[in-house]
């Protein structure tokens, strides 16, 4: 646990062919209330100026630039953090801002709780005219967690079964002894979605104090991952996740068959929402990809999820009658 009074903290910006943002995000961190911070941008092959204007900021502050083949944003996060030497590490996309006192704000946190790690919210600019691809962002945490200490495996089956689960990397700041041991999975989307959860269910996040504080600025653009018309490669990349996410839920101690059932059940819809009624895939060749892939210890976990995958209607009205038993 730090105890001092200086905390430093890693910035950590993974960018690609983001010279019209850069500047701005750079300038969100040059511009902190709290200066005991390092950047670290990780730039993944841009093709770009990307790389110019972050070197021309370095006459204002010192920024690691690392420069690396284009191998996605999880290899470039993963780099960040190998590289990163300060007490907490915070992630932000190369598109989007802290608030001036964000770091103050987390180190103040830090110092008065000894906390693990700050999980804080964000605000939405959606100026571009591109909506947010997830209200959840918007809506913010469960506000029961707000200002209570907790831990992580409880943050996570909470965050569930209230709906309101936020996997994204760049809402919290976390203690680099813990987030070191872990790396972002490559070749897939959705690698959040397994690196938040696998953080949370670690034995060593004990105490995560959550704040209602909005200390990041997202920025909705045209062209963004978030934002970009999903295809069969996202569809997979779901898969993947859910297989991680589900497998790690399994050998959670104590955690109940409904808080796996419940968790499988949202994944499952979010997948379907957001990639099955981009594309035409034969809903029988989903249901067997999808069982041959499905390491889940229970049978009947795995028959839940094969079915509901070959069925999303009848998950989706399943789920709609659980909301209104449990809103009576």
């Amino acid at each position: 646990m730090i105890r001092r009074e200086s905390i430093k903290f890693s910035v950590i910006i993974p960018t690609y062919n983001s010279e019209k943002f850069v500047g701005r995000c750079l300038e969100s961190i040059i511009n902190q209330t709290y200066n005991c911070f390092e950047i670290i941008v990780v730039d993944d092959g841009s093709i770009d100026s990307t790389v110019l204007v972050v070197e021309e900021m370095t006459s204002e502050i010192p920024i690691h630039c690392v420069r690396e083949l284009h191998k996605g944003v999880s290899n470039a996060r993963n780099i960040g953090l190998e590289k990163a030497k300060g007490d907490y590490i915070i992630f932000v996309d190369s598109d989007d801002q802290l608030n001036p006192e964000a770091l103050e704000k987390c180190f103040q946190i830090i110092k008065e709780h000894q906390v693990d790690a700050v999980f804080y919210e964000s605000t939405v600019d959606e100026s571009s005219g591109v909506p947010i691809a997830n209200k959840k962002y918007a809506e913010g945490r469960p506000k029961h967690f707000y200002g209570e200490i907790i831990d992580g495996k409880r943050l996570f089956v909470e965050s569930i079964l209230s709906g309101k689960y936020l996997v994204s990397p760049v809402l919290y700041a976390v203690s680099s002894k813990i987030i070191k041991q872990y790396k972002f999975p490559e070749n897939m989307y959705y690698e959040d979605s397994v690196f938040t959860t696998r953080l949370l269910l670690s034995n060593e996040m004990n105490r995560i104090l959550c704040t209602k504080d909005k200390l990041y600025k997202r920025w909705t653009r045209a062209g963004s991952i978030t934002s970009e018309p999903k295809n069969i490669y996202h569809y997979k990349s779901y898969n993947k996740a859910i297989c991680h996410i589900s497998d790690d839920i399994i050998k959670l101690p104590n955690c109940s068959e409904r808080v796996c059932l419940i968790t499988l059940r949202k994944m499952i819809i979010t997948c379907s929402n957001n990639c099955a009624l981009t594309f035409n895939i034969n809903f029988f060749h989903r249901a067997i990809h999808f069982f041959t892939i499905v390491r889940l210890k229970y049978l009947k976990f795995k028959f839940f999820v094969c079915i509901t995958t070959l069925f999303p209607a009848l998950l989706k009205a399943f789920d709609k009658q659980n909301e209104l038993l449990e809103n009576k």
